[in-house]
């Protein structure tokens, strides 16, 4: 069937340079002495997951991610280390204005209430590009639960098989894929369109 909505994550895929291991786990590392690696799954596999599905506050998240690295919960700067670093995607976006012409566009994102406003902040006035925004901290659910795409789904009033996925992250794309939405793993805009291209998205 051919595809009719596209729905694209925002960290570095609309939004680049935004994930946690770009900048903010060497940040912590740095002011720890504790390994980055050490760092990802103290976070990853720690408070991020409730965190990101709206069930925990800035400050908690914060006070947990201070005592386990040994810092001060102003040092943990959680939100700032996004809000500086950020990188809207522009050649993407200008693609989006050609895009949503023919085809019903969304975004969705896992990410934290904290860091949610300068995600909108970032998209600027593009945000009325997307048909409808969807975020992991008001869904309760994030992208790795493949029932998260069959709210989305029912939410746009689509079908799994006409609707495309993007994201960087290969457990989403295949979280997608499970709930029978086809899936492109982003690279760069480069690749991007030489996927749009197989699968016949053109606008």
């Amino acid at each position: 069937m051919a595809i009719k909505a596209i729905i694209f994550d925002v960290g570095e895929v609309l939004i680049t340079n935004a994930r946690n291991d770009r900048h903010y786990y060497p940040y912590l590392s740095k002011i720890s002495n504790i390994s980055q690696q050490k760092i990802k799954k103290i976070i990853d596999d720690g408070p991020l997951p409730e965190f990101e599905k709206g069930n925990m506050t800035l400050k908690e998240f914060s006070g947990i991610v201070a005592k386990k690295l040994g810092i001060k919960v102003s040092e943990v700067r959680y939100k700032e280390e996004f809000a500086e670093n950020g990188r809207l995607n522009l050649e993407l976006i200008k693609r989006i204005k050609k895009l949503r012409k023919k085809y019903k566009v969304a975004y969705l994102t896992d990410v934290d209430k904290s860091r949610y406003p300068y995600l909108k902040k970032f998209l600027n006035g593009y945000e009325k590009l997307f048909y409808k925004h969807f975020a992991s901290c008001y869904l309760g659910i994030r992208k790795e639960n493949e029932r998260t795409f069959e709210i989305v789904l029912k939410r746009l009033g689509m079908k799994g098989n006409e609707t495309l996925f993007i994201d960087d992250l290969k457990k989403n794309v295949e979280s997608a894929r499970k709930a029978g939405i086809k899936a492109i793993r982003f690279k760069n805009n480069r690749q991007l369109e030489k996927d749009f291209d197989k699968l016949g998205v053109h606008a």
